[in-house]
């Protein structure tokens, strides 16, 4: 009877042995399922984060007729998130316009579609400082048939004098006739690119081609034209 008492005892042993094994086993797989979930998890928010960014990496412009004018890429671009303070603020009297209310105090809009040019200014005047803002809008029909440029130039001056803020300077879209999309496009690439000090302000063509600009030096000011040859722009002072 001893014998077979100390056999179950083992079996019984051998039981608990292989029980626990397969538990840890088990949590083993469940603990690598868990963990495989969570990179699929991973996965899928970083792929939402790339498709959402890649939607924001172009301007759909809406339109009726034959092409969009001028006023058709303002509204589109003004229709975009976090404008800044600058386009903020024109998107807000921009709205006000097209619904036929009156602007804010001291904000006036002139549209020239005839010659694809917007300009949007602010003013404000307290005791101390004499604040104004301005907003150009132009675009140029592309020697390649295929696209059109898109600039924005942002000013902004105090008690008369040119300031140079986060918001001031120019900025490019490219519109793709086929697509009907507007993207970025660097000042660099357009060689529209003037990175200098002091202040530099900046005239986009209401009538004409080319973008005049000024630094403003402490000795004088220089004076550089942009000259647009169809596709970008080539520098020079005048």
């Amino acid at each position: 009877m001893q014998a077979i008492y100390d056999s179950n005892e083992k079996n019984e042993d051998e039981n608990e042995d292989e029980d626990e094994n397969e538990y840890e086993y088990e949590k083993e797989n469940q603990n690598e399922n868990s963990m495989k979930k969570k990179i699929l998890s991973m996965v899928a928010v970083l792929l939402m984060a790339v498709t959402a960014q890649a939607q924001e990496d172009y301007i759909v412009v809406k339109y009726d007729g034959a092409r969009p004018n001028i006023l058709d890429f303002v509204t589109a671009i003004l229709s975009q998130d976090d404008l800044g303070e600058s386009l903020g603020n024109m998107a807000d009297n921009w709205e006000l316009l097209r619904d036929h209310y009156p602007m804010r105090e001291g904000a006036t809009i002139l549209s020239d579609v005839e010659n694809g040019y917007v300009r949007f200014d602010q003013r404000y005047e307290d005791a101390d400082v004499r604040s104004h803002s301005y907003v150009e809008i132009c675009y140029w029909n592309c020697s390649d048939n295929k696209h059109k440029l898109v600039a924005i130039n942002n000013g902004c001056e105090q008690n008369g004098k040119p300031v140079e803020t986060e918001s001031t300077g120019l900025m490019f879209y490219r519109y793709d006739n086929t697509a009907h999309t507007l993207t970025y496009e660097s000042e660099y690439d357009l060689g529209a690119s003037i990175r200098v000090t002091p202040v530099v302000t900046y005239d986009l063509p209401r009538k004409g081609k080319d973008i005049k600009a000024v630094i403003h030096a402490a000795n004088r000011p220089v004076r550089i034209l942009m000259k647009w040859n169809g596709m970008k722009f080539d520098q020079s002072q005048y």
